[in-house]
């Protein structure tokens, strides 16, 4: 019986990946580090991606042969902002296994409301999304164990805060406070808060006098 080997980001391997990659496929050989001496092996490639393939190989930066040596059989999994009924599943089940590593008397649970604010959000990221999102409660929510529709829109909030700063090119929160907040980057940052006083001080990890009084002085 043939060995599995996942390929989990195929359309992240670099051209010399996949020239060694196409070489096993074909030749269904391997070559060991140290060794010279090629080996036969019996092994089955299951790869995944989230990239268009077709249009990678339109540009040049996926191999052709590669890719039909590895579409004999495709399953098209839809991302999880079209499988709505699978978000509550997951997102219960990934807070089950905090809890279990948590190991405290308290757990981690979803409020009523719960369900409407996880069903709200796109996870452009998908389960690896969400996964993580759940990951965060032990920081968000360190002593609040009923997690609720406020509580879940607020760490998505302060989630894309950070993202969008981030693309902005506001230095991040630890850099921040080993240097003097300046009012570029306060009046960076509101910009990309849409004007959210409280949120821009929450990101930057500075009081909220400091935001208004550098507001004030600049008349906004």
């Amino acid at each position: 019986m043939p060995s599995v080997l996942c390929l989990t980001i195929i359309g992240e391997a670099s051209p010399s990946t996949q020239a060694k990659l196409l070489r096993v496929l074909q030749e269904k050989e391997i070559v060991k580090v140290g060794d010279n001496k090629p080996r036969k092996i019996d092994v089955r490639f299951i790869a995944g991606t989230h990239r268009n393939l077709p249009e990678m190989i339109n540009t040049g930066t996926f191999r052709e042969d590669l890719f039909y040596r590895l579409n004999s059989f495709v399953i098209k999994i839809p991302p999880l902002r079209e499988r709505s009924e699978d978000v509550m599943n997951l997102a219960s089940e990934f807070l089950d296994k905090l809890n279990f590593a948590n190991k405290n008397n308290e757990q981690y649970r979803f409020s009523l409301d719960a369900e409407e604010a996880l069903l709200a959000y796109s996870w452009p990221g998908n389960i690896r999304e969400l996964n993580n999102f759940i990951s965060t409660i032990n920081v968000e929510l360190p002593s609040k164990y009923l997690i609720t529709k406020i509580d879940i829109e607020k760490i998505l909030e302060k989630k894309r805060l950070s993202v969008s700063i981030s693309k902005n090119g506001v230095p991040k929160i630890l850099k921040l406070k080993k240097k003097r907040t300046t009012k570029e980057i306060i009046l960076k940052a509101l910009d990309s808060c849409s004007g959210n006083k409280t949120l821009v001080a929450e990101y930057l990890g500075i009081d909220r006098t400091t935001v208004y009084r550098t507001l004030e002085r600049e008349g906004i």
